[in-house]
């Protein structure tokens, strides 16, 4: 009888454990949007990890914006190519610890189907766009750039713009 209960209670729990929705599109980005945010402010080198879990990894998730463009420069990269979120999150902590920054991400919305990017995969692809905000404290230079956040399966699969 013990052992019984105990089974369906694990049975329990682990339905409901995946039976919980997962957050949506808009929150993923938004979350993403308050980790950096919270690094920028509090410089705590673990917000890095807490974004590279809200993309689908550290090698597999590709960047491609202004912002990347702006600071990313080992002569070899084409401004035309994607880099790795990896490498992007080094460019935010590289600007974090030398220059300071202030970021700033708003109006995150659902990418209307025709207006969405065009891209050559089967995935099941939802888009949220945001505008972001880089300032490099100190010196007053911002960038701000109207991003997409492409999502499948609950993650980041690549940002651009």
């Amino acid at each position: 009888m013990k052992r019984t209960v105990i089974s369906l209670f694990l049975c329990l729990i682990t339905t409901l454990t995946f039976a919980l929705p997962t957050d949506s599109p808009v929150e993923i980005v938004k979350k993403f949007g308050a980790e950096i945010t919270a690094w920028c402010q509090d410089e705590d080198i673990h917000h890095q990890d807490n974004l590279l879990a809200l993309t689908s990894g550290g090698e597999n998730c590709y960047v491609n914006d202004k912002i990347s463009r702006c600071f990313y420069d080992d002569g070899v990269t084409k401004p035309t190519d994607n880099i790795t979120i990896s490498t992007y999150l080094d460019i935010i902590e590289d600007l974090i610890y030398t220059t300071g920054l202030d970021f700033c991400m708003s109006d995150i919305q659902i990418v209307n189907e025709q207006d969405a990017p065009k891209h050559k995969t089967n995935l099941p692809i939802t888009f949220v766009k945001a505008r972001l905000e880089f300032k490099l404290k100190g010196s007053g230079l911002s960038i701000i750039n109207t991003n997409i956040f492409w999502i499948n399966n609950g993650k980041i699969c690549k940002i651009s713009d």
